[in-house]
């Protein structure tokens, strides 16, 4: 075991997961063989923090022998006492004196023809937070309980937005030991106030976390910070932890498409772009982002590639049992990923496969907008947005191919995914990621129009020995990024 400490700085860890989540937990669990003090920082408030971070390791999503730390719940004073003393809410869906309107998991409350509070429930038919009314119906105050039913965060709303203005924290002696100020318009943090051990006041989240993880770090031998998340780059620079070793994975494109359909640099790398020196080390999936990076902002010998490493799944893809006009997509429901492409370039699909089907898994904002453009395109019979699943291999090893139509990526670990599974992939050429992992006409297509797109996939649900011939070609994937090859490199980066 190496004396090395990797330390994950992330915003939050959940069931439901992207693929910065999902590369980040696949590289602490790689690590956290060699290097026993593997661990996590989160910075977000979790009600349920607890119950999630179990639930990933009873899943064995997440080694049990990464530890998760959260900020919210590590602050609390008395976070290790066996008696918890905060309020524990009223359970019960019917309260005495109150007239009770039932909507789903919500109730609302009713007393003397005014309405006085708003109970939900979880889909466990937990207590999920109350909200109190005052006489002309305007919400005062919310209060969230957690997995166990204790009041563990309270916010004051303002009267004016509906939206919280301040947040107090309880700590298991049922006492506040932490407030946060809040814009309204934006729920941004402009200040926080820390009662215990002594009174401390900050600035803001980022000033209050910096704070929490120099402390948190001193404890811990030869820490390395690893940040994944751009929003966070910025937290590193903090003068609190000069001394501690700073690692940052870039997982999207430093570029954004403006409205002009043109590339200009991402406003989210700010802290990068200005300070590259200030980082021991910043890593890149592909050599080609390495290279658009260092024409931009130059050459220097802390640059590093290393891209996502696969494990071969437990079960090869048998080609007896796929469905030869199925595609698949894993993605958020976002419009950045570009699955109005994908829609519409699968209308071209069904009109020379009328029994084609696309399944669309995932979850995000823009789930309405592709569902009624689905509809749109009568094509509900042949499209399908599924949700989101922990079954990628077996998604991936039913399908005749999977498709990827972002405008932009990092990488895009679903191709490596959809490989790995043995079922080739039909792409946009993007930068970056695709032309790394897909030999075009050997392990799917790189294509750049739609009409390009729906005669690739059609031409591999119409043809079966070019179906097969592709789907036995994914098997070279895990040459360049098999579990080894990945593990070898981060363990050369760490151990500098």
């Amino acid at each position: 075991m190496s004396l090395v400490s990797p330390v994950f700085l992330f915003n939050s860890l959940n069931t439901k997961r992207g693929g910065m989540t999902k590369a980040t937990i696949h590289r602490a669990n790689t690590l956290v063989s060699e290097y026993k003090e593997t661990q996590f920082l989160t910075i977000l408030f979790q009600k349920n923090h607890r119950s999630i971070i179990q639930n990933l390791y009873n899943t064995n999503e997440l080694d049990e022998r990464v530890k998760v730390y959260n900020l919210f719940n590590d602050l609390d004073p008395f976070k290790n006492s066996k008696e918890d003393h905060r309020i524990k809410g009223n359970p019960n869906k019917e309260e005495e004196g109150f007239i009770v309107f039932k909507a789903n998991n919500a109730f609302r409350y009713f007393k003397d023809g005014l309405y006085v509070k708003y109970k939900k429930f979880d889909n466990n038919g937990r207590l999920a937070y109350i909200d109190y009314m005052n006489e002309a119906r305007h919400r005062l105050r919310r209060e969230e309980y957690n997995e166990d039913g204790y009041l563990v965060r309270e916010r004051q709303m303002d009267l004016f937005s509906n939206k919280p203005k301040l947040d107090r924290y309880f700590g298991k002696d049922g006492k506040c030991y932490l407030t946060t100020w809040l814009k309204p318009k934006d729920e941004e943090i402009f200040r926080c106030n820390l009662f215990y051990p002594e009174p401390l006041e900050f600035k803001n989240l980022e000033d209050l976390a910096a704070y929490w993880i120099a402390n948190r770090t001193k404890e811990i031998e030869s820490p390395i910070i690893m940040s994944d998340n751009p929003k966070n780059f910025s937290l590193l620079l903090d003068k609190r932890l000069s001394d501690v070793r700073k690692v940052v994975v870039l997982h999207t494109n430093h570029y954004d498409l403006n409205e002009k359909g043109e590339f200009e640099l991402s406003q989210q790398y700010n802290a990068l772009f200005k300070n590259p020196d200030k980082f021991d080390q910043i890593v890149f999936l592909t050599e080609e982002q390495k290279n658009d990076f260092s024409n931009e902002f130059g050459e220097r010998l802390n640059y590093r590639v290393i891209p996502h490493g696969i494990s071969k799944p437990d079960t090869e893809k048998d080609n007896s049992k796929v469905n030869p006009h199925l595609a698949v997509t894993l993605s958020r429901y976002h419009k950045e990923k570009g699955l109005e492409e994908a829609i519409k370039a699968f209308k071209k699909v069904v009109d020379v496969i009328p029994d084609a089907k696309y399944e669309i898994y995932g979850a995000g904002e823009h789930e309405t907008y592709f569902q009624e453009l689905i509809e749109k395109l009568n094509l509900t019979k042949n499209i399908e947005l599924k949700g989101f699943t922990d079954n990628k291999i077996e998604v991936y090893q039913k399908a005749a191919c999977s498709i990827l139509t972002s405008k932009s990526e990092g990488f895009g670990l679903t191709i490596l995914e959809s490989l790995a599974a043995g079922t080739p992939v039909t792409s946009y050429d993007i930068k970056y990621g695709p032309k790394d992992m897909i030999q075009n006409e050997k392990n799917g297509y790189l294509v750049k129009t739609q009409n390009e797109l729906a005669d690739r996939v059609i031409k591999i649900m119409s043809e079966e020995k070019t179906r097969k011939r592709l789907s036995k070609s994914t098997k070279s994937i895990f040459k360049g990024f098999g579990q080894k090859v990945y593990q070898k490199a981060w363990f050369a980066l760490l151990n500098e």
